[in-house]
């Protein structure tokens, strides 16, 4: 790109927290190194324009989290295109599937902006007719992971047009200056539930059964209202895991994680165990699955392959292999940030290899 690109973002939600949120700034600040990137979204009031760091976000008013009327759909298309006439985008970003952000796509497809589709299909989503017609009004769509690059597949047949680019992630150093003192560095079993400690859904009492079955090694519970650790029969317990840094911690000296509950679009805790090299094991589906079966971790489908997985990780030899696969794999998928940025314009510029096909099992 030789002149400064002007990019225009349209999503319903504009976050960090959520995993595709996550995702979709991150390609955001991908096109920011080109020129300017204008954020339309409706969950900010009409008429407004703020600062979000490099972005610049404007107000689509029509609020978030309701239903999606005919005549909501109408006012918030209208609203994003007179914005954009007023932007002169080179690019159209589309971040989901909305039925709004769809109708804009499909106004602009051939007038002059290069439409990009981030479809951010969550594993388990089924791809509908909104969708399918999103696919159809795009040059070209980006997914993060090959979970998702299967669900497009199903529903688009411009597979020629499909990208796939990992996210970029760069691990937190500092991390490593020293391990948790509860679980030390003596190869902890690291369980994160999503669930109340004392709960009585299936992720907690999986931890549960891991914590009676290997009671030598240290188990941290991670749930969602405390932190506890089982060594020998007795429990240290203190307050939940809250920041980053600290769970970051927990997984990069662990032996093994087990993420009972991994994100349903990049799995990214899954995705920090193993750019520390850690093996991780998952349930048999999604991304989380996806990362181990190249070769960083097991997947289970029951209690007793779940035990039996957590058993083989904990044999020398075999945790020695995945742990270096897993930096092997984080060398290969999960990109630096220059490679990304490189990858993301590569993509908008139709310069990689297309895809062919669904990936192989």
């Amino acid at each position: 790109m030789s002149r400064p690109t002007i990019t225009a973002i349209v999503t319903d939600r504009w976050d960090s927290a959520s995993e595709d949120g996550w995702y979709l700034r991150q390609v955001a600040g991908a096109l920011a190194c080109e020129g300017e990137v204008h954020v339309l979204c409706p969950s900010v009031p009409a008429g407004t324009t703020a600062t979000d760091g490099v972005f610049s976000l404007r107000g689509l008013g029509a609020g978030s989290g309701g239903p999606e009327t005919e005549r909501s759909v109408e006012a918030t298309s209208a609203r994003a295109l007179g914005l954009l006439e007023s932007i002169g985008p080179h690019l159209l970003v589309v971040g989901g599937d909305s039925i709004w952000s769809t109708a804009v796509a499909s106004a602009l497809q051939g007038a002059g902006p290069r439409v990009i589709l981030l479809p951010l299909a969550q594993e388990g989503d089924v791809l509908g007719s909104g969708a399918r017609d999103a696919l159809e009004h795009s040059d070209v769509v980006v997914v993060a992971t090959r979970t998702e690059q299967d669900a497009v597949f199903l529903a688009c047949s411009r597979h020629d047009a499909i990208r796939h680019i990992g996210p970029t992630v760069t691990p937190d150093p500092s991390v490593l200056a020293e391990p948790n003192p509860w679980v030390g560095d003596t190869g902890s079993i690291i369980v994160i539930t999503g669930d109340p400690v004392a709960g009585t859904g299936v992720s907690a009492q999986l931890a549960q059964l891991i914590r009676l079955r290997f009671p030598r090694t240290p188990v941290g519970i991670v749930a969602s209202d405390t932190f506890s650790v089982w060594h020998q029969g007795r429990v240290s317990e203190g307050w939940a895991v809250s920041k980053r840094s600290d769970l970051l911690r927990l997984v990069a000296w662990a032996g093994v994680v087990v993420d009972l509950r991994p994100g349903r679009y990049l799995a990214r805790r899954t995705i920090d165990a193993i750019t520390y090299g850690t093996p991780v094991v998952v349930p048999d589906h999604g991304p989380a699955r996806e990362y181990a079966a190249d070769g960083c971790g097991m997947w289970f489908g029951d209690p007793a392959e779940l035990l039996w997985a957590i058993e083989a990780i904990e044999d020398p030899d075999v945790g020695a292999s995945f742990r270096r696969r897993s930096l092997e794999v984080a060398h290969e998928r999960f990109l630096s940030t220059r490679d990304f940025i490189g990858a993301v314009h590569a993509a908008i510029g139709m310069e990689v290899a297309p895809a062919t096909g669904p990936p192989e099992e």
